[in-house]
C-alpha cells in the first residue's frame, strides 16, 4: 500500500472513529468499509466495523467481520471479543462464554474481558438457580425431555496465565495436566466448562448426573439454538440397538452445526451396552463414576480423548480423572466429520 494510501486509510480510520463516538454507527460503518477496500487485511478495521455492526443489529455481517479478523490476526483478542459480543447479542450465553474465555487466554490482563466473563457466568449461574432450563432428549424415540444440567453453575476467573485450565477438583487440588496436549484453547475452554457443570450438578443433584453429549459449533456455524448444543441420552446405552439409533441422531447434529468438537459425560452406571470396562487394561477396577469422552478436530486432525472421574462419595464430589484409552474403551464411535 502506498503512502498516500496508507493515509487516506488512517483518515477514513480517525473520521469513522469519530462517527462512532456520536453514535453514528451508519455512517462509522460506511468509512470504515471504504478504508477496508483500500486495506482489505487491516484486522483493526475489520473488528471496528464488527462493533459498528453489531450496533445496528446486523448480527450476521458483524459475526462475519469478527470471524474475519480472527482469520488475519489470531493471536489478537479483540476478534473473539466481537465474535463473542455478537454470540451473545444472538442469546448463545454458552458460546459466548466460551469465546470470551478463548479471547482471554489472548490477553491475560485485560479488565474488560475478566469483567464480561464474571458476567456472563453470574447471569448462567442465575438462570440455573431460578429456574429449570430445557433440553432435547435424543433417545431413538425422539421424545424430547428437559433438564437444567448445562447451565454454568461454578464461578470462575477466566483462563489462567497456564493456558490449560484445570477441569476437575479433588480436595482443592486442580488437576493442570490433563488437556496439555490438546493445543486448541477453546477446545480446553469447552471442556472445562462442562466439567465444572457437571461438578456443580453432583454438588446439587447427588451422583446421579445426567448421560449428555454438549457440541461445540465450528466457527463459522452462527445458524443454531442453545438447545441444540446439548443432546440427553437417556436411555442410548441400553442395548446395540438404541446406541446405533443415539450415534445415527448425534451424527446429524454434529453435521447440522458443523461441529468442531463432541463431549460425552455419563454415569458408568447408565450404560448397559457396550461396558468396555468389562476389557482387560481397564484403569479404574470397579470403582463408579462418571465416563468423559472427547472428540475434537484441532488443526485438520482428529483428537480422542477418554477420562474416568471416580465419585468421592463422602464429599459429593469427583475425584481425579483417570486417562483411559479411546481406541480400546470407547463408549461412542466417531461422531464428528
Amino acid at each position: 500500500m502506498t503512502t498516500s494510501s496508507t493515509d487516506e486509510v488512517a483518515a477514513l480510520k480517525a473520521e469513522a472513529n469519530a462517527e462512532f463516538a456520536k453514535e453514528s454507527y451508519l455512517k462509522a460503518a460506511a468509512l470504515y468499509t471504504k478504508a477496508i477496500k483500500l486495506d482489505p487485511s487491516n484486522a483493526v478495521l475489520l473488528s471496528n466495523r464488527s462493533a459498528a455492526l453489531l450496533k445496528l443489529k446486523k448480527v450476521t455481517k458483524s459475526l462475519e467481520d469478527a470471524e474475519e479478523c480472527i482469520r488475519i490476526s489470531p493471536d489478537w483478542e479483540k476478534g473473539y471479543f466481537r465474535k463473542a459480543a455478537v454470540l451473545e447479542e444472538m442469546e448463545n450465553f454458552e458460546q459466548a462464554l466460551l469465546v470470551y474465555q478463548l479471547a482471554a487466554s489472548k490477553n491475560q490482563d485485560s479488565k474488560d474481558l475478566a469483567l464480561k466473563i464474571r458476567g456472563l457466568q453470574k447471569m448462567l449461574h442465575g438462570k440455573k438457580a431460578g429456574k429449570e432450563g430445557h433440553l432435547p432428549t435424543a433417545t431413538p424415540d425422539r421424545e424430547a425431555g428437559n433438564r437444567a444440567s448445562t447451565e454454568t453453575a461454578t464461578i470462575f476467573q477466566g483462563v489462567t496465565k497456564a493456558s490449560v485450565p484445570p477441569i476437575v477438583t479433588r480436595k482443592g487440588a486442580l488437576a493442570e495436566d490433563l488437556l496439555q496436549d490438546l493445543k486448541s484453547p477453546e477446545v480446553v475452554s469447552f471442556v472445562r466448562m462442562y466439567v465444572e457443570n457437571l461438578i456443580a450438578e453432583i454438588r446439587d443433584n447427588g451422583l446421579e448426573p445426567a448421560a449428555m453429549i454438549h457440541l461445540l459449533p465450528g466457527l463459522t456455524n452462527a445458524c443454531y439454538e442453545e438447545q441444540d448444543l446439548h443432546v440427553r441420552g437417556n436411555a442410548a446405552f441400553d442395548s446395540p440397538d438404541t446406541l446405533g439409533g443415539f450415534v445415527e441422531y448425534l451424527r446429524a447434529c454434529t453435521d447440522k452445526l458443523s461441529a468442531s468438537a463432541a463431549l460425552l459425560i455419563v454415569p458408568k452406571a447408565s450404560v448397559a451396552y457396550p461396558q468396555t470396562w468389562v476389557k482387560p487394561g481397564w484403569p479404574a477396577g470397579k470403582s463408579e463414576g462418571v465416563v468423559l469422552q472427547l472428540e475434537a478436530k484441532v488443526h485438520g486432525t482428529t483428537l480422542k480423548r477418554m477420562w474416568f472421574a471416580p465419585y468421592n462419595s463422602s464429599e459429593m464430589s469427583l475425584l481425579t480423572p483417570i486417562t483411559v484409552d479411546p481406541d480400546v474403551f470407547a463408549l461412542l464411535p466417531n461422531i464428528v466429520k
